[in-house]
């Protein structure tokens, strides 16, 4: 492992280098259809900022944050991450769940642990020609609805036939 860098904010883009960002599309393309991994964050975040730049909106997490990149083994902390938007938001949503629903023991959840290990693939159709993978290395929390929902039901397993 190589030693702590801190970062203004982790981001995929920070914790890679802009070099490599620039040939992403490239790497990925020499890859073969592979999936590669690019980071693994994990951290504990207080707050959410939604934001908006010319490229999009995002959420800003404000808490203690690690990152390493997977391509080098540098590793970084800040106290300001910014993830992918699509788990960004999903992180966001379970953050303000309990405040926004008045569900009882979650009007004060206002922190969220997690860790992930994200990469991407080459896909031909996307505007950016690769999109991201994200695998969770933590299981739902007990506070999570959706799981504690999925939980309580006994629905039998589905047998899919090749075709």
């Amino acid at each position: 492992m190589v030693g702590n860098s801190l970062l203004r904010r982790i981001t995929v883009r920070d914790v890679l280098g802009k070099a490599f960002m620039s040939d992403l599309a490239a790497h990925l393309a020499a890859a073969k259809g592979k999936k590669l991994g690019l980071m693994r964050v994990i951290g504990v975040a207080s707050r959410a900022k939604p934001g908006s730049t010319d490229k999009g909106d995002y959420v800003r997490f404000i808490g203690r944050f690690k990152a390493t990149n997977l391509q080098t083994g540098e590793v970084f902390q800040s106290s300001q991450c910014i993830l992918p938007n699509f788990i960004g938001e999903q992180i966001h949503a379970a953050m303000t769940a309990g405040r926004a629903a008045g569900i009882e023991g979650l009007e004060h959840q206002n922190e969220s642990q997690f860790a992930f290990d994200i990469g991407a693939h080459f896909e031909e159709s996307s505007v950016t020609k690769y999109v991201y993978d994200v695998a969770s290395l933590i299981p739902p929390s007990q506070t999570d609805a959706l799981a504690m929902l999925e939980s309580t039901l006994k629905l039998p397993q589905l047998t899919l036939k090749a075709a």
